[in-house]
């Protein structure tokens, strides 16, 4: 894990602690890492640019250590708006998988 996926790590964390970041739900942190990089990428227009990656790293290494305190606290809110629409995808997703089964079930109960 990179300094990053650990901040977020925490504040993930902080907001849910029911999430196992490192067993189970460790997909939930790749994909907060991975849309983290992408809301900077895009927040920095380093989006199709030879050296974003370096960039990227360069930038958050800056501002991680010129203004830690912000850091944190710009990642706490995200982390919290992030993971509050995570589980309104993750409802829409189940919600409709869920949805044909009792509808399949239903059908099944009325049959009998």
């Amino acid at each position: 894990m990179n300094f990053l996926e650990i901040m977020l790590a925490e504040k993930l964390k902080d907001a849910n602690p029911a999430l196992d970041i490192t067993g189970s739900d460790r997909k939930v942190l790749q994909v907060a890492t991975q849309d983290f990089t992408n809301y900077l990428k895009f927040h920095w227009q380093l989006i199709g640019r030879e050296a974003g990656q370096c960039e990227l790293v360069e930038k958050i290494e800056r501002l991680y250590k010129e203004t830690p305190a912000e850091l944190e606290e710009f990642l706490t809110v995200w982390s919290s708006i992030w993971l509050k629409k995570w589980k309104e995808r993750v409802k829409l997703l189940i919600g409709e998988q869920n949805a044909n089964k009792w509808s399949q079930a239903s059908k099944s109960i009325a049959k009998a």
